[in-house]
């Protein structure tokens, strides 16, 4: 529901959202308005516009899930990003399946059997972001990367806050190696999120591939200033602080590797170039 209030007390308007989470109000004074969107689960969202000034306005809301009596959000789990307009005027049969594909991607991790529900949520609300954004992790985790990237473009096309969905972007960029492209999306997605741990580090490895070493550091950092057993992380790091040439610190951040990731992928290499270090440090007399 949305409803236009006049601040002098005048003619206002109450309207429904349309199936794409849309809304339009005509014939208001010239005046100032607020604008409240309200949906049951959520929290109000408002927004005052001048009407006086400027005859038309375009307005962007974005609802949060209202607190349960325990305190728990009462809307959607907190694995699941911001909720957008387009999101609540979804169908119910698009929503049902949307909610089908969430349990087998989140719940029962069957990222594979996910993909039906929501391609079905999809092909009767096609501007559902969530469910676009859960279908393109779901690809990512099959590893089909360009199935994928069209999820998570039109996700962010009918949301352009859902701040998870730029980051998997970079993510799928990344696996693909272009990683001049997945600066922007990873910039845009910690400008919404910057408590990302793995948004952080997907920045940092881009840059640390583009042989931006000294931009790469910042992110690797924050990243494991907000999860330290981040190995991939750890093993950024490690390679940047060599750039640095503190291989005291980097023979630290690479054994930290190893042991959160014995079996990585870069575990071998790893494993060899600790032993290297090993011995320079040694050899220089630098206790470690």
């Amino acid at each position: 529901m949305v409803k236009a209030e006049n601040e002098l007390g005048g003619a206002g308007a109450q309207v429904q959202t349309d199936a794409s989470g849309q809304f339009h109000v005509d014939s208001l004074a010239k005046a100032r308005f607020t604008v409240t969107v309200s949906s049951p689960g959520y929290l109000d969202a408002t927004q005052e516009v001048d009407l006086d000034t400027f005859p038309h306005a375009y307005l962007v809301f974005t609802l949060k899930p209202a607190p349960g009596p325990n305190g728990a959000p009462s809307g959607p789990s907190s694995l699941d990003p911001t909720v957008s307009a387009a999101d609540l005027a979804a169908p119910p049969e698009a929503q049902s399946e949307y909610k089908k594909g969430r349990k087998l991607l989140l719940d029962e991790h069957k990222p594979k059997d996910s993909i039906a529900p929501f391609k079905k949520a999809i092909q009767i609300a096609p501007n559902y972001p969530l469910a676009n954004f859960l279908l393109g992790t779901a690809y990512m985790d099959d590893q089909k990367w360009g199935d994928a990237e069209d999820a998570l473009n039109k996700a962010i096309a009918n949301n352009d806050k859902l701040g998870p969905a730029y980051l998997a972007l970079g993510t799928c960029l990344n696996a693909e190696k272009k990683f001049s492209d997945a600066e922007e999306p990873l910039l845009k997605g910690l400008e919404l999120d910057p408590d990302s741990a793995e948004g952080q580090y997907q920045l940092a490895w881009t840059y640390w591939s583009l042989g931006r070493w000294q931009d790469a550091d910042p992110h690797a950092r924050k990243s494991l200033s907000l999860d330290a057993t981040k190995a991939a992380a750890h093993l950024v790091m490690g390679n940047i602080l060599l750039r640095e040439r503190n291989g005291k610190d980097a023979y630290h951040e690479f054994n930290e590797y190893l042991r959160l990731d014995p079996k990585g992928e870069y575990a071998d290499a790893t494993r060899d170039l600790v032993k290297r270090l090993d011995k320079a440090l040694t050899d220089a007399g630098i206790a470690h």
